[in-house]
């Protein structure tokens, strides 16, 4: 399905921010992983394959057009994240653990990961809010171009 005809609308931003989010959260994973050689335990390997679920269902919502499924997929790859970066983050709980990896400003991948799966999944319900009420850029005068160029640049990527 095309969806080169549907307005684009805030909805549409969202999706293309938690896109490019996630494809920053796994290059910096892999940096960590290939440059700096700190492997990944089996739970970050599942916190990223959450990860990946919520990617294509970003993804699809950009160039299949919005739908429940694809939102579907950000949830349940956003709940299979933060039960495995919980896991993980009880496993480190107890005093004097220094925990496992690398920190980020004084907190650790996981409870990141953790962190960022709960803002998915707010930023999903207020998509769903928005996507309810049929905002659109030229209703508010907005330029819509960028986001246009983004999914132009989504659909020539994958007939290449």
């Amino acid at each position: 399905m095309n969806t080169h005809h549907h307005p684009t609308t805030f909805v549409h931003l969202i999706n293309i921010i938690g896109l490019l989010g996630i494809c920053v959260i796994l290059v910096i994973a892999f940096y960590y992983q290939v440059v700096r050689h700190e492997l990944p335990c089996p739970l970050c390997l599942l916190q990223r394959v959450g990860f990946i679920i919520i990617g294509f269902g970003f993804l699809f919502n950009l160039y299949f057009g919005l739908r429940g499924l694809h939102y579907g997929m950000v949830i349940i790859g956003s709940i299979l994240t933060g039960v495995m970066a919980s896991r993980q983050m009880f496993l480190h709980i107890m005093p004097g653990d220094a925990g496992y990896g690398s920190t980020f400003l004084g907190l650790h991948f996981y409870t990141w990961s953790l962190i960022i799966s709960v803002l998915i999944m707010a930023a999903v319900a207020v998509a769903l809010a928005i996507n309810s009420m049929n905002i659109t850029f030229r209703s508010l005068n907005i330029n819509p171009a960028p986001i246009q160029y983004c999914r132009l640049g989504i659909s020539v990527s994958d007939h290449l």
